[in-house]
């Protein structure tokens, strides 16, 4: 007879937002499963401009999501300032949103200088979410942290380029 052990969740809520000043802007919603919820504000590398201001989800590995489990279980989110910020205008920026019983951080970054875990954590997020195939939704997902954070930017509206006709 074996005893299977209810795991406890590492968070009740964990969400992350980022803008990179031009090139994307985003956020994602982090569940208990291996589903992210993401709302992609824009994204540069993205041409199809149609993509923008859309959400999706995507689904993480068992690979990823251990990865993820691992930075959250290491992070005490509790230990960091609120905000780490170098007011510069331009650059990148990102919150983190950690929720778990009683305790509720939420941590701005637009620095150069930041503690290593959250760096870390960050480009983990940021290249992660980068790997991932989203698949459309057509639904609202809430965010609880986002009050304050829009995207500092507006992206460039990309024009197709269409190569001269040359006349010899």
């Amino acid at each position: 007879m074996s005893c299977k052990k209810n795991k406890k969740p590492l968070f009740d809520m964990f969400e992350f937002s980022f803008d990179g000043y031009g090139t994307s802007a985003f956020s994602l919603k982090f569940t208990q499963s291996d589903t992210i919820f993401i709302k992609e504000y824009f994204s540069y590398y993205n041409y199809d401009t149609s993509k923008n201001n859309k959400t999706y989800f995507a689904l993480l590995s068992n690979n990823q999501r251990k990865t993820l489990d691992s930075f959250i279980n290491k992070t005490d989110f509790q230990k960091f300032d609120s905000s780490y910020d170098e007011q510069y205008t331009d650059g990148i920026m990102y919150r983190f949103y950690f929720q778990k019983d009683s305790v509720q951080k939420i941590i701005n970054v637009r620095s150069h200088h930041v503690p290593k875990e959250l760096d870390t954590l960050y480009k983990w997020i940021y290249f992660t979410k980068g790997s991932l195939p989203l698949h459309q939704i057509d639904s609202t997902i809430i965010f609880h942290h986002t009050e304050g954070f829009e995207p500092l930017s507006i992206p460039i509206e990309l024009k197709k380029f269409t190569v001269p006709k040359v006349v010899n």
